[in-house]
């Protein structure tokens, strides 16, 4: 029994030969630490594969662990070849394989290292018979050649044998016989030597064939057991899928069942829930027309109050258009009034501007307002020649241009200039001069007390400053 708990070959877990250095073991364990990882690895013993592959690893980076695992190597193989699960007729023992289903793979990988070692054994003979069968060629061709000196030298000696050679050609000398007879002699020798070495060559070549034939069979024997073994496998590997698949089905069947159970409920509580949602709708659909009819009647009362506004807007629009048209009228007018009353004012000024050129002495403002508020002329004057002249006949009075209007007596004001701040009135005033009424404000003058929108205003200040 193997001591220190070895008891596994780690080189089959990891899939790697015994002769593998450490980058090799390396790049094995983690290829198969990623294809047995029980995140990647779905199969009921994926931890224990993957605790297995650890647990090979471990011992075999480590050299003195590895040190004694070589040295138990040959008993753990021992113990593993007597528990090998084939019968005499290399048929399968799947009872072994359906309990142990790691052992499918230490197996086919024991196979794989025997195979691998036996075709390793069969190409070094091959090639081994390849240099005899090499050899022997080399030995034949070097018995040829002698075979073929000899036959030279026997025609040589046959052809000076005859009269006409003897006659025409040398005969041998004594020292040329004895070259020849070595030559001959070290030739038979060759060819004896070469002859047992071809014999040599030959048993060797034959040795190897035989035990190549019997290495053949052995592989093919292998390679035999090795098929069985992985169909073995692949029943076993179908055999665990239709129970996965049959253990599928039966979920399956469960959950259809509670999923068919599901259905039902959910459709009655649906069917519950639709008559309780029709209910509802009723109800809504019910409070919807009452609450529309509600609407309707404020939109009606909404409608007629805005045709209401509307009419009272458009009866204030018309007024409004109606006093807009008044007030035109009333600026259009108090325009002509303005444009006569310059036309007055220019027409008196020249006219009293005439009137003090023809005296010869023009008045002052507080005269003439005197003059023309009493009504009376001022005293005749004399000229040079001390001749009383006839007081100039004064103009009448120019028609104002509209008839409603009164005539503007500048007089009225006496000497007012009408030059200081004229106060602003508020209220509806009628003007004093041009007599349009303002709706909101007009001016007073503060010397004569006298009322005036303020287009006249201007006007006066214009005219008597």
């Amino acid at each position: 029994m193997a001591p220190l708990g070895f008891t596994i070959d780690y080189y089959a877990v990891l899939q790697t030969s015994e002769n593998a250095d450490e980058n090799t073991i390396k790049a094995c364990y983690k290829r198969l630490a990623l294809t047995k990882h029980p995140d990647r690895n779905q199969a009921p013993n994926a931890t224990a594969e993957f605790q297995r592959v650890q647990e090979a690893y471990e011992v075999l980076k480590d050299p003195s662990k590895r040190k004694r695992f070589d040295a138990q190597l040959p008993h753990i193989r021992r113990e593993a070849a007597a528990r090998t699960p084939f019968t005499s007729k290399g048929e399968t023992n799947c009872d072994f394989y359906s309990q142990s289903p790691q052992s499918y793979e230490q197996a086919i990988h024991m196979l794989e290292q025997k195979l691998q070692g036996l075709e390793s054994e069969n190409a070094k003979l091959n090639r081994d018979r390849d240099t005899k069968l090499q050899e022997i060629y080399k030995h034949r061709a070097a018995i040829k050649r002698l075979q073929e000196q000899d036959e030279q030298a026997a025609k040589e000696d046959a052809e000076r044998s005859t009269w006409i050679s003897f006659l025409i050609l040398n005969r041998y000398t004594h020292s040329e016989k004895e070259q020849r007879n070595r030559a001959a002699a070290l030739r038979k020798s060759n060819r004896r030597d070469l002859e047992d070495i071809l014999r040599d060559l030959q048993a060797e070549g034959d040795r190897l064939a035989a035990k190549i034939s019997l290495l053949y069979t052995e592989i093919r024997q292998v390679r035999v057991e090795k098929r069985e073994l992985v169909e073995a496998q692949s029943r076993a590997q179908a055999a665990a899928k239709a129970k996965v698949e049959k253990q599928h089905r039966e979920q399956q069947r469960k959950r259809q069942e509670a999923e068919e159970k599901a259905r039902k409920e959910r459709e009655a509580a649906e069917e519950k829930a639709r008559k309780e949602t029709e209910a509802a709708k009723v109800k809504a659909k019910k409070e919807r027309e009452k609450e529309l009819k509600k609407t309707m009647e404020e939109l009606v009362r909404k409608e007629k109050e805005e045709q209401e506004s509307r009419d009272r807007h458009q009866q204030l629009n018309w007024e409004i258009e109606e006093r807009l048209r008044k007030e035109r009228d009333q600026d259009a007018r108090r325009k002509g009034h303005r444009e006569a009353l310059r036309e007055r004012m220019k027409a008196e000024q020249a006219r009293k501007g005439k009137e003090a050129t023809n005296s010869g002495k023009p008045r002052t403002g507080t005269q003439r307002h005197d003059q023309q508020s009493t009504g009376r002329h001022e005293p005749e004057e004399k000229d040079s020649n001390n001749q009383q002249k006839r007081p100039s006949k004064p103009k009448a009075a120019e028609p104002h241009l509209h008839q409603t209007t009164i005539p503007i007596d500048v007089n009225k004001s006496g000497s007012c200039k009408h030059r200081k701040f004229w106060s602003r009135i508020e209220g509806r005033i009628q003007c004093s001069l041009c007599h349009v009424t303002q709706a909101r404000f007009a001016f007073r003058c503060p010397g004569c007390q006298m009322t005036a929108c303020a287009s006249c205003r201007d006007i006066l200040k214009n005219i008597l400053s």
